[in-house]
């Protein structure tokens, strides 16, 4: 998402777009909160990914007055890579493990964004970017399972408090990580050698 930018303009075709915010470097795994100081309304806002950048974005929410959240209808680039689910709609469905990546062909400067329905000031805007399914957010709670007899047992469960969980494991196993809030398994399985995680 580094040098993506979100826009605003009142024209459906951006002719006459503003940049709200240049993201100028990498973001972190997590929502990333921005103050507009523009004041400026607009009815049609989005996030255009950089050249290459295929949208990748998780979340976005604007913000207007008040701190109500806005909503409108989703435009931006259409389809999906390899004719998928991950259109441009997701990154406005409330859920951080969907999100935007833009179809093959269209993923320099693709995007995502709402037509407001009318000119709407934005006074915040809040973004989380592409996300694995399987990294530790605080706060939520894990299940580590376990290959053992033909079949998965749960090691422990646990809460995080940082983006790093410690289980004692028993040696030479088959392991995944499952997200009890989101119901989501990290797909990738792994092993513990001389004490350190080897993702297989």
């Amino acid at each position: 998402m580094q040098e993506g930018v979100f826009e605003g303009a009142n024209q459906a075709d951006f002719a006459d777009k503003k940049t709200l915010y240049t993201i100028k470097e990498m973001p972190k795994d997590d929502y990333q909160v921005i103050r507009v100081p523009d004041m400026t309304a607009y009815r049609y806002v989005r996030y255009v990914s950089p050249k290459g950048g295929n949208g990748n974005v998780a979340e976005i929410e604007f913000y207007g007055e008040k701190g109500k959240k806005l909503t409108g209808k989703n435009i931006g680039t259409p389809g999906a890579w390899y004719n998928g689910t991950t259109t441009c709609d997701k990154a406005f469905d409330g859920n951080i493990y969907t999100f935007f990546d833009a179809p093959e062909g269209k993923g320099d400067f693709a995007w995502t964004g709402l037509d407001l329905g009318k000119p709407q000031s934005i006074c915040e805007i809040r973004y989380c970017p592409r996300i694995e399914d399987g990294r530790i957010t605080s706060g939520r709670t894990y299940e580590l399972y376990y290959w053992n007899n033909n079949e998965w047992e749960v090691v422990e469960r646990k809460k995080a408090e940082s983006e790093q969980l410690i289980f004692q494991v028993p040696a030479n196993g088959l392991f995944y990580l499952r997200d009890t809030k989101n119901d989501v398994e990290s797909h990738k399985f792994f092993t513990v050698k001389e004490g350190k995680q080897v993702w297989l």
